[in-house]
Formats: C-alpha cells, structure tokens, sequence
C-alpha cells in the first residue's frame, strides 16, 4: 500500500504558480523522461478523504502545470460535476506530493 498524505486548503495553494498550463493529452511531450504513474497512489486514497464524494476510476479531464514546473495538479474525476480529486505531483523529487479534494463550484462557482 502506497502511503497518502491529504493536503490542507493551504498546501494545496502553496503548490499553485499561476498561469497554470492546461497539459492535458501532452504530458508525454511537457516531460521529457517520462510521467510518473498515479494509479498506485489513487488507488491507495482512503474514501474517507473524499467523502461525501466518490472516485472509484482514476478518470482524468484535465492536468495543469504550475508557471514555475514544479508541480502538476492531475485532476480525477468524482461522482459529482466539478468536484475533483486534485492529485499533486512533485516534479523535482519525481513523487506525489499528495491530493486534495477540490469542489470547484465552491471555489470558482462553476455550475
């Protein structure tokens, strides 16, 4: 079992340099060696961080990459529309950092 770590609201936003660059379908290509796998990470968060929402398939709509490249937040898909789990990974240390529970209507009041 991989160890998880949820990040608080502001670690979450200490990994945020903006503009953040939609990367999404070009992760091969932004990464020259190569993306690091997230399944084993994903399937390793407990549902309890994520509650009340659910994310049983590592189904991902977008990825972004922070102005400065050092971090990628790969966005899952929850059982509820714009409400994501925000898988962060570190790209200097070539690990995840950890995730974080975004409900983007809250935040940027998508509906």
């Amino acid at each position: 079992m991989v160890m998880t770590r949820r990040l608080t609201k502001e670690e979450f936003e200490s990994t945020m340099t903006h503009p953040m660059k939609d990367i999404t379908d070009c992760e091969d290509l932004e990464s020259l060696g190569g993306v690091l796998d997230i399944e084993p990470y994903f399937n390793s968060v407990p549902s309890s961080d994520i509650a009340p929402y659910e994310a049983h398939e590592l189904m991902v709509p977008k990825v972004y990459r922070t102005a400065d490249s050092q971090y990628d937040h790969v966005l899952v898909n929850t059982n509820v529309d714009f409400a994501f789990v925000v898988i962060v990974v570190d790209l200097m240390q070539d690990t995840v950092y950890g995730h974080f529970l975004l409900d983007a209507t809250e935040v940027y009041g998508l509906q």
